[in-house]
């Protein structure tokens, strides 16, 4: 192994299998095994709200949805014999309704399944906002996205971007 594949090698992830396989696939068809920066510019906006407001955002959107009939969405889906395990697959608000919805099936308190219902509200909101923090933590490791709370400095910055 020569000096260049050696640096390749090292940073392959060695303990996900998915990645050396596909690693070693591609190192046997002569390609390179890291990505490259693309050779094309891009303008990279990420919006830097306070913490405060990014929470209240997301308790928001967590109750309109509920709002909106998601807690009934899921109970339809679970009624037509969709497989509970596949929808707790598909994200934070499948995942702690379904729960919810299969733990209160044979309830017959109603005093307790609210106490749970507003439980699984509150648990869903703070895994959301666990979930923006990760976000907020992986896409802040790009040194040339640009913070920016103010709508009007943002479309100006896509304005002259454009030019």
């Amino acid at each position: 192994m020569d000096r260049i594949n050696i640096k390749l090698f090292e940073k392959i992830d060695k303990n996900n299998p998915h990645r050396l396989i596909r690693a070693i696939e591609r190192a046997q068809e002569g390609l390179k095994t890291i990505k490259e920066k693309p050779d094309f510019e891009v303008l990279q906006i990420g919006l830097d709200w306070p913490r405060e407001e990014l929470y209240k955002r997301i308790d928001k959107r967590v109750d309109d949805r509920f709002d909106q009939g998601m807690l009934q969405e899921v109970q339809t889906l679970l009624d037509k014999g969709i497989d509970p395990e596949w929808l707790m697959k598909l994200g934070l608000e499948y995942r702690y309704i379904t729960q919810y919805l299969l733990s209160i099936m044979d309830m017959d308190d109603p005093a307790l399944e609210e106490k749970m219902y507003e439980g699984m509200k509150q648990e869903l909101k703070f895994k959301s906002h666990q979930y923006a923090r990760r976000q907020l933590t992986w896409l802040r490791r790009f040194s040339e996205t640009i913070w920016e709370d103010d709508y009007n400095k943002i479309e100006q910055l896509v304005k002259d971007y454009l030019k």
